[in-house]
């Protein structure tokens, strides 16, 4: 750590590494300003991207949902397509109540990996919340095309089945779920 603020004073880029440095032991105000620092001194370059990745995590853990949302979105100007991005700006919004902002973020996931069950799930998860239940239990089929032994998609499937009135498909799923995860697992 050392090293790396002395690092700083000839070589600004090393500001970042600083910055990560304090994130990983978990100083998260120094974090914050270094790689702020860090930043602003390039804000457009390609090469802030990781950093503006970092920094809206950390934002995000203190609380600061709108900085960290922030982060993200400058990241998805400067690269529409990081999946990174997306999946943070739809796990904030999804925090924030704002189930289709979110799904459309995890849309934009699973456009450019279709294979990926938890953003299926993520999806599925969204649109529930948001009141499309249709769109829910088709996002959680997918899921489960996927990996047919997903307990937390049998799961989610049955519980959106049982509040449409479909008894019987509910509890096809909800066996299958406690088959697979007899404890009840993470849900």
């Amino acid at each position: 750590l050392s090293q790396l603020r002395e690092a700083v004073r000839d070589y600004p880029e090393a500001r970042y590494a600083l910055g990560t440095e304090l994130a990983v032991r978990d100083d998260r105000a120094a974090a914050i300003q270094e790689l702020q620092t860090f930043i602003d001194d390039k804000p457009l370059a390609a090469t802030r991207v990781p950093a503006r990745l970092l920094l809206g995590r950390l934002l995000a853990a203190e609380g600061r949902f709108e900085d960290s949302a922030s982060q993200f979105r400058f990241v998805l100007k400067l690269s529409p397509s990081n999946l990174d991005a997306h999946a943070s700006v739809g796990d904030l919004l999804m925090a924030q109540k704002r189930y289709l902002e979110a799904a459309s973020h995890y849309r934009a996931l699973i456009a450019s990996r279709s294979d990926q069950v938890d953003s299926h799930i993520k999806l599925g998860r969204a649109l529930d919340a948001g009141g499309e239940p249709a769109q829910a239990m088709d996002a959680y089929r997918k899921a489960l095309q996927l990996d047919p032994a997903s307990h937390v998609a049998h799961l989610s499937l049955a519980d959106v089945c049982l509040r449409l009135d479909r008894v019987d498909e509910a509890i096809v799923y909800a066996r299958e779920a406690v088959r697979l995860e007899p404890r009840g697992g993470d849900a």
